[in-house]
């Protein structure tokens, strides 16, 4: 199968209810863009109206290769509208407080797959059929970046490995990152300062996509100890392999490791332990005193989970469409992975 050939073939619509008013001190918007990585577009919005970007605001990153529309907040922004050739930005209302990470109720997808092979088809009716089915809520692709490093960069931040943390974010080419180089330049053995040209927020989510690394390979380990050899399906991602369940699987949460994390499932305690004997991690690393800014706690998620208002039609005889709607945090390209393993 082929997914996201183009931009229209993956459309995306955030879902929030954001009770605005005619005043307060944030500026609410709806955001539409095409082929354009999130914090690029904010930074377009940011240079455009003169704005520094750390006073803009959403709850959660979009797909860059699809046509996508979100929500976002701008301390006192202007009460306009704004367009360019790939975003729309079109002034709501305001609020008196902003939009943050995670403040939304979930996505909504229309996505089209192409070049869908006979054994995919076979494999979408058996997964459809089945009443109990749920997909493994693992982190995609999208988590771990285009260059698909960002877990590796949040693993040197966790290790305090921060020299190799500040060449492997000065080996990238584009904004914020320029800024680290120009800092690298001037200071090269300021590690720690160079890492902080970045913004806070992008410095976190390095970290937040080691943990999502980190929850995958738990998870997926989890699925083989319960069901055992041949009772799971193998596909990949790019950064390596992920088991779908082909039986029923008992619903839990899953621990996202961090400073704080809990959990009393014996199995899950062992499969962490081997994990991070691996890592050469322990929780406390998480901690981070040299840069407080981007110490993560631990968290939970559940291993399974399901899509509502689900549809599906038939483009032609290697194309179909799939309309659902997701909670916040799942990927639907996994679900569609899913689907068709």
């Amino acid at each position: 199968m082929l997914l996201k050939s183009k931009p229209e073939d993956f459309i995306v619509e955030e879902i929030n209810d954001l009770h605005l008013h005619e005043s307060g001190s944030y500026s609410y918007y709806k955001l539409k863009k095409t082929n354009l990585e999130t914090n690029s577009a904010l930074q377009k919005i940011a240079d455009l109206w003169k704005i520094n970007p750390k006073y803009i605001n959403i709850a959660g990153n979009k797909d860059k290769v699809a046509i996508t529309t979100q929500f976002l907040s701008i301390s006192k922004g202007p009460e306009k509208d704004l367009k360019t050739e790939n975003l729309e930005l079109t002034f709501l209302g305001k609020k008196n407080d902003r939009l943050n990470l995670g403040t939304l109720d979930g996505n909504k997808f229309t996505i089209t797959v192409r070049k869908i092979s006979a054994e995919e088809r076979i494999n979408l009716l058996k997964n459809t059929q089945r009443a109990d089915f749920l997909f493994v809520n693992y982190y995609d692709d999208q988590r771990f970046g285009i260059e698909k490093n960002n877990h590796i960069l949040g693993k040197l931040l966790v290790k305090k490995q921060f020299k190799e943390a500040a060449e492997l974010v000065c080996k990238r080419d584009h904004y914020p990152y320029t800024e680290a180089k120009k800092w690298q330049e001037k200071y090269p053995n300021d590690s720690i300062g160079i890492l902080r040209t970045l913004p806070k927020k992008l410095l976190l989510m390095f970290v937040f996509s080691y943990q999502s690394w980190l929850w995958n390979e738990t998870a997926k380990q989890y699925v083989a100890v319960k069901l055992g050899d041949g009772k799971y399906s193998v596909a990949h991602y790019n950064l390596g392999e992920l088991f779908f369940p082909t039986e029923k699987l008992e619903n839990k949460q899953i621990p996202l490791i961090g400073f704080d994390v809990e959990h009393d499932d014996e199995d899950v305690q062992q499969i962490i332990a081997e994990i991070m004997t691996q890592e050469q991690i322990t929780e406390r690393d998480f901690l981070i005193k040299q840069m407080p800014e981007v110490t993560a706690s631990g968290g939970k998620r559940m291993l399974l989970s399901n899509c509502s208002d689900f549809s599906s039609k038939e483009i032609d005889g290697e194309t179909m469409e799939f309309t659902f709607t997701l909670g916040k945090g799942s990927y639907a390209t996994m679900v569609i992975k899913q689907l068709f393993c």
